[in-house]
C-alpha cells in the first residue's frame, strides 16, 4: 500500500510538472470590451458627443508601440499603431464617415496584456447611427484581428 502511495506521488508530481506555459502568438489580439457615450460633457465644446470605446488586447512578444513615438529627439512623423473606421448611417446605408488613428507609447516585454480605451469625438450633427471597424499594429507590423462593433445611436446611448 506504501509502495502504491508513494507511485501515486511520483506520478501526480510528475503530471503537475508538466503543466504547460501559456503561450501567446506574436500577432496581437484584440477583444472589444465595451462603448459608452459621455452624457457629462466637460469640455465646454457644444455640438459635440464622446464615446468611449474599450478593448483588450495580447501580444505575445511584447512589441506594442513604436520607439519613435517615446522618443523626445526624434523629430520625424508619428507612427500610427491603432486605426480606428467610423461608419455612419446616411439614407438607410451605411458608409465610411471618418478614419481616426492613435500612437501608442513603446513597450518591450514579454507577454503584453491590457486595456485601451480611447475618446472618439462625435459631432451632434453628423448621422447619430454608427458603427466602428478597428485593428492594431505591432512594431513587425503584425495586424491584429479586426474588430467590428456592433451599431450604436449617440443620442440614445446619451440619455441611458
Amino acid at each position: 500500500m506504501l509502495k502504491q502511495s508513494g507511485f501515486l506521488l511520483i506520478l501526480i508530481l510528475f503530471l503537475s510538472a508538466c503543466e504547460k506555459e501559456e503561450t501567446y502568438s506574436v500577432i496581437p489580439e484584440i477583444k472589444l470590451e465595451g462603448f459608452k457615450v459621455n452624457k457629462n460633457n466637460t469640455t465646454g465644446l457644444e455640438g459635440f458627443l464622446f464615446g468611449s470605446l474599450s478593448f483588450s488586447f495580447t501580444d505575445g512578444d511584447g512589441d506594442i508601440g513604436f520607439f519613435e513615438n517615446s522618443d523626445s529627439s526624434y523629430h520625424g512623423p508619428v507612427i500610427y499603431d491603432i486605426f480606428i473606421y467610423e461608419y455612419t448611417k446616411t439614407n438607410s446605408a451605411f458608409a465610411l464617415n471618418d478614419t481616426i488613428e492613435y500612437w501608442l507609447p513603446s513597450f518591450q516585454q514579454g507577454v503584453l496584456k491590457g486595456t485601451i480605451e480611447l475618446e472618439l469625438t462625435h459631432t451632434v450633427n453628423d448621422a447619430d447611427t454608427v458603427y466602428y471597424d478597428f485593428y492594431i499594429i505591432d512594431r513587425s507590423f503584425h495586424e491584429s484581428n479586426k474588430i467590428t462593433t456592433p451599431v450604436y445611436i449617440y443620442s440614445e446611448l446619451a440619455q441611458q
